[in-house]
């Protein structure tokens, strides 16, 4: 993807996807998601509502993965003590019903770079594991859409996947590609590679982080305050 695909991806339209995908969590949860209590999985659709508005994914969220792995993981454990684990993944998806289209997420060796704009990006793409739920979670899937002409106007939700061991260096794991309105869209396999956080290497990430730790604690008092505890 060049400079101007990226910059043009950080204006992602997904808010009403993603807020059509929280609302189900509860009552009609994705198959991967059905083994996790009820209550924890209405956690789990507040804290993406809460996300939503930290880290608005019509602006930079969507294509933040790093964020928002950040925000989520630390709200869940804020909230109810939830752990959880990042994960740095490389993605390769294939769109059948888009005439075999392939697209990949996440570089083997990520670094940071500079759009043209001067904005700097990471090209590595990180996800989110959960022990407690056995469930690996893909929040910032959907910037997908926007990484070639056929998937333009594509809203792909969030991908949850079931797995039977902690995510491992070299392992990897399939998923389904769903889209609104449009259900199985696509398969992905996510291969797990090793730890990489270079993006706290870029300059702005202390002040950033600083940002992101207001948002954590806006959102704990937020979801305690909705009757959410881990008391």
């Amino acid at each position: 993807m060049n400079d101007a695909e990226l910059d043009e991806s950080f204006r992602n339209p997904l808010d009403q996807a993603l807020t059509r995908w929280a609302g189900t969590l509860e009552h009609q949860p994705p198959p991967d998601l059905a083994h996790v209590p009820a209550e924890d999985r209405r956690l789990l659709g507040a804290v993406v509502s809460v996300w939503q508005g930290i880290l608005d994914p019509n602006g930079q969220g969507i294509n933040h993965c790093a964020h928002t792995s950040y925000l989520v993981r630390n709200i869940l454990k804020g909230v109810a003590g939830i752990d959880s684990h990042p994960v740095t993944v490389t993605v390769d998806l294939e769109f059948a019903n888009r005439g075999g289209t392939r697209v990949s997420l996440g570089q083997r060796n990520p670094r940071i770079r500079k759009l043209a704009n001067g904005y700097p990006t990471w090209t590595g793409h990180e996800i989110i594991y959960i022990p407690q739920w056995s469930v690996a979670l893909d929040l910032t899937a959907g910037q997908v859409s926007l990484l070639h002409p056929t998937l333009k106007g594509c809203v792909v939700y969030p991908v949850a996947v079931r797995l039977s061991v902690e995510p491992r260096t070299g392992t990897s794991f399939p998923a389904e590609v769903i889209a609104s309105d449009i259900g199985v869209f696509g398969q992905a396999v996510y291969t797990v590679g090793r730890a990489n956080y270079s993006y706290r290497e870029a300059a702005q990430w202390s002040a950033q982080q600083a940002e992101l730790d207001r948002g954590v604690a806006h959102a704990v008092a937020t979801l305690e305050e909705a009757g959410f505890s881990s008391d």
